[in-house]
């Protein structure tokens, strides 16, 4: 057994440290990095496991954080699992088929596969295995010590992951079954502190579940049980989608449980129970939410103990069996070693390539370059290992140099984010690609942008948004640092990290020589859910102290700043200055801060303040039953839409607003009915037919706003294409509802102050 023990062991320790962590793996330290009260909130809400692994990987990092200290408790419950099912077995069904069992354990695929990572499958499955041992030791020979380490086993099982619950209800029936059929004396006591420990540690863990239980039953009873047959094919033979290896498991089942029963009727039952009953039990439920193969990995020793039953009949003489049980062992060991390089012990065997990219990273990215990522989680990866491994760190504390033209390098994890399905598509944007380079699982492409930094005006209203593209920040803005883009769902500025903040500086040059006074208007939408996070926003005309024009200190999950400014005299330049400092971290999500600290897209505009007929020069106005600008030679308007058009803004306090509004109606018989905070203000009826942009209806009114929420409401009693108004349809050629034409609308505060912030 000494020897299968060490296969074991050089099977799952060898190169232990070499495979990069994969995206599950590599969840684990970013999530037990976090303060405790962090992993214990993330458990209640968001992660499908409970929080105990999390915090073992935490008292783990005290001592160290390498791939080989991560992964060493996996390891060694891996290892140790091969000598416990011999020992389980051996006593109940022989030294030759338990020899059997452990050669088969010692080298199952799966099995090293689960022991190599920073997982807690190998975990559940030891513990699993040592509370049936226990179990098994507890009924033949009933004693108080033994009874209290199998609820300790069973609890450890079932803090790991809430399919432990399953195994849990196998050993508890088994073990009633037992104790009802006992004869003589039986065990109160005993059986009292297994129920009530085992109890006790299902309503811990259970207090942290939180799915729907509409998402756990989304299957029907066949479906779901197939599926669990494939998955306890996959978990022993790697793969379950072979018809082979399903019926294998079925025949396996049924023989190796009829051969172990000769020997020890309860041993067998309870392997065949717990390779069957956790499958009947999700079946029954329907589950196939989040159901793989991982979830049925405790059954995997059984499996192992019901082949070594075969083997045993099978090899002639009975007294060599124990020899080739441990010959098989180490010859299929050294095979594993031999063939299996590229499945366990090369660089990317997991599946991650994050290591690597950390290493590539360092000599792919251009000192003083603007960085990109397709993605987060990835970045989040190769953030991992280039903070402990790369030295300078190339994904930290980063400043864009700019000048007449920017550097660019965007980092593709094998896609473009959402600005760009193709390479070609996403790549179209710059103004020259100078190449890529490969990375491992992706590429890093090297561009360059002209920056052109925008000029307002000449003429006037002017617009412009500053898109949190890579083409567009490089393009207009001044300074970057401490800050990546991300190309998702539109783009996003992200701090790099939680350790400092990222700046983003944005100008806007002017003429002076326009004497008109201006006004200028950002729309700044972020993302700031945490209390104790900041988004700043600073602004400062022609090199004057710059002012806080907004502060976000948290719980703002999806915001937006409307910040108007009103300078009292020409300018030559506007400077906008965004901060994002992540102080403290969110428990929904692990990894790098960017997700939760960003900042969109932001769009600006200006205009004469005099000149603006169509808007608000002072007051942040949400419309609803109004189009957009329209303009021809004879002016410009905004077509009312449908039956009401309605104007909200919000006052911090009473203030007197005005409402200056002018409106052409195209259709004869037409009514009209103002309304501010749904009192009526005027009343407008049998309206005739307007010449073009030559509006009947004006209205110029003195409101007294209240302090929140007010509407100014325009309704109609007839639009284009009205079904019950056949003359209403002036424009049959047009799908739109117009009702009619806005040549002035306007709402002013009578209080203006130089700046206003919604």
């Amino acid at each position: 057994m000494t020897l299968l023990t060490l296969v074991a062991a050089v099977l799952r320790l060898y190169q232990l440290e070499t495979p990069s962590m994969w995206w599950d793996e590599i969840l684990v330290p970013l999530n037990a990095a976090t303060p405790i009260s962090d992993i214990l909130a993330r458990a209640a809400m968001e992660d499908f496991h409970p929080p105990a692994f999390y915090l073992l990987i935490k008292l783990v990092m005290e001592a160290g954080d390498s791939d080989f200290a991560l992964r060493l408790p996996s390891a060694l419950a891996g290892i140790a699992t091969v000598p416990l099912l011999y020992a389980m077995a051996a006593p109940r069904v022989g030294r030759t088929t338990a020899l059997f069992a452990a050669a088969i354990l010692a080298v199952d695929g799966p099995m090293i596969l689960f022991a190599r990572q920073v997982r807690p499958y190998a975990l559940i499955i030891f513990f699993s295995l040592l509370s049936a041992h226990l179990l098994l030791r507890w009924c033949e020979r009933p004693k108080t010590g033994t009874a209290v380490a199998l609820t300790a086993a069973t609890c450890s099982s079932v803090f790991l992951h809430y399919l432990s619950l399953l195994i849990l209800a196998v050993q508890g029936l088994f073990a009633v079954i037992v104790f009802v059929r006992r004869r003589g004396g039986r065990p109160w006591g005993q059986l009292a502190v297994y129920v009530l420990g085992s109890a006790g540690a299902v309503a811990a863990t259970w207090s942290f579940f939180h799915s729907n239980p509409d998402t756990l039953t989304k299957g029907t009873v066949a479906a779901t049980a197939l599926s669990g047959l494939d998955r306890l094919a996959w978990v022993f033979f790697g793969n379950g989608s072979s018809l082979i290896a399903q019926a294998g498991i079925v025949l396996l089942a049924l023989v190796g449980t009829l051969l172990l029963a000769r020997r020890n009727r309860p041993l067998a039952i309870l392997g065949l129970g717990t390779v069957a009953g956790p499958v009947i039990l999700l079946a029954l439920a329907r589950y196939n939410s989040y159901f793989n193969a991982w979830h049925l990995s405790f059954a995997v020793p059984y499996l192992c103990l019901m082949a070594g039953a075969c083997l045993t009949v099978l090899v002639r003489p009975k007294r060599i069996a124990p020899v080739v049980a441990v010959v098989l062992g180490m010859t299929a060991g050294g095979a594993v070693l031999w063939f299996g390089q590229t499945r366990y012990y090369e660089p990317q065997s997991h599946t991650g390539n994050y290591k690597q990219q950390a290493r590539q990273l360092s000599g792919l990215l251009r000192p003083g370059a603007l960085i990109t990522y397709s993605e987060l989680s990835e970045l989040d990866g190769a953030d991992w290992y280039a903070s402990r491994y790369a030295s300078p760190d190339p994904l930290r504390r980063r400043t864009v140099s700019i000048g007449q033209e920017v550097a660019e390098d965007f980092v593709s994890f094998g896609n473009f984010g959402h600005l760009g399905r193709t390479a070609e598509e996403f790549l179209v944007h710059f103004d020259t690609i100078q190449g890529n380079t490969p990375l491992a699982g992706g590429a890093v492409y090297h561009a360059v942008m002209k920056h052109a930094p925008p000029h307002m005006g000449p003429s006037l209203p002017w617009r412009d948004t500053l898109e949190m593209t890579p083409w567009d920040v490089a393009r207009q803005c001044d300074a970057i640092a401490g800050a990546n883009l991300v190309n998702l769902f539109g783009g996003s500025l992200v701090p790099e990290t939680g350790d400092g903040p990222g700046i983003l500086r944005y100008g806007i040059e002017s003429s002076p020589s326009d004497p008109r006074p201006l006004f200028v208007r950002l729309t700044v939408p972020y993302c700031n859910p945490v209390a104790g996070n900041i988004v700043r926003m600073t602004y400062a005309f022609d090199g004057e102290p710059p002012m806080v024009a907004f502060e976000s200190q948290g719980n703002e999950p999806e915001a937006v700043r409307t910040v108007i400014l009103r300078p009292d005299k020409p300018f030559s330049r506007l400077e906008c200055q965004f901060t994002l400092e992540p102080h403290s971290s969110w428990p929904n999500m692990t990894g790098n801060s960017g997700i939760f600290v960003r900042l969109k897209a932001v769009s600006l505009y200006a205009n004469a303040i005099a000149a603006e007929s169509l808007g608000s020069s002072s007051l942040d106005v949400q419309e609803e039953g109004i189009g957009p600008v329209e303009q021809g030679d004879a002016g410009q308007w905004r077509w009312a839409l449908g039956a009401e058009s309605t104007l909200r803004f919000t006052l911090p306090e009473a203030d007197a607003v005005t409402a200056d509004l002018a409106i052409n109606n195209p259709i004869p018989g037409q009514a009209i009915t103002l309304l501010f905070n749904g009192l009526p203000l005027a009343d407008i009826r049998d309206l005739a037919a307007d010449k073009w942009l030559s509006p009947t209806v004006e209205r110029h009114l003195r409101l007294e706003g209240r302090q929140g929420e007010n509407t100014v409401t325009v309704r109609f009693a007839a639009w284009n294409g009205k079904p019950d108004v056949p003359s209403a349809t002036f424009a049959p050629g047009d799908g739109r509802l117009l009702a009619g034409a806005f040549t002035r609308l306007r709402l002013e505060r009578e209080n203006k102050a130089a700046r206003l912030v919604y």
